[in-house]
């Protein structure tokens, strides 16, 4: 019977360490969060996009580590600038777009800066500068979808791997935004 409970604990233990997903939750809004995954990879240079993070991510807490050491992170974004009218638009800087307002006046041109109340493009036809405040805007059209564009919270890798593979990958982090209580009963 002994035998038989310290192999359920040694087997209890062991798929704990083996889990895919780990939290471990702490004081004064912190916790460390760890999860394991597989990349299928090409050969090469190439981009990769993590969304599955919390939104109270550290940045700079974030390690990335593999036990087949084939490929190497050249590069790591944290994208949080994420989608609303301001981001797109900031994104379509010297980019053509098309303004209509509420008295249905259509402006086509160059979108050259942008604030609180205005935007101003450069006019296609006239070369002029045009100011368009937002409330007489009726409708913004972009000819796009910019490419860099997130709805998430985004870890942005540029990777290189030395051969097309599955490559395994543990990614940890540090976290705000998880807390937990705990009420004695005796």
């Amino acid at each position: 019977m002994k035998h038989a409970i310290l192999i359920i604990l040694a087997i209890s233990a062991a798929s704990f360490c083996f889990a895919e997903d780990w939290l471990t939750i702490y004081n004064d809004d912190l916790s460390l969060v760890r999860t394991s995954f597989e990349l299928q990879l090409d050969e090469g240079r190439q981009s990769y996009n993590f969304d599955d993070i919390t939104s109270r991510i550290e940045p700079a807490s974030v390690i990335v580590t593999s036990p087949n050491k084939g490929f190497t992170i050249a590069e790591q974004n944290y994208e949080y600038d994420l989608a609303g009218t301001y981001q797109i638009m900031m994104k379509y800087l010297n980019r053509n777009v098309t303004v209509l307002t509420e008295d249905r006046q259509l402006y086509e041109g160059t979108l050259k800066f942008l604030d609180n109340d205005n935007i101003g493009m450069i006019d296609e036809n006239s070369q002029r500068l045009v100011l368009v405040a937002y409330s007489k805007i009726q409708s913004i059209r972009l000819a796009e979808l910019p490419a860099n564009f997130y709805t998430k919270p985004t870890l942005h890798w540029e990777l290189i791997a030395n051969s097309k593979a599955k490559y395994p990958l543990m990614l940890s982090y540090l976290s705000g935004g998880f807390s937990w209580n705990v009420t004695y009963n005796t």
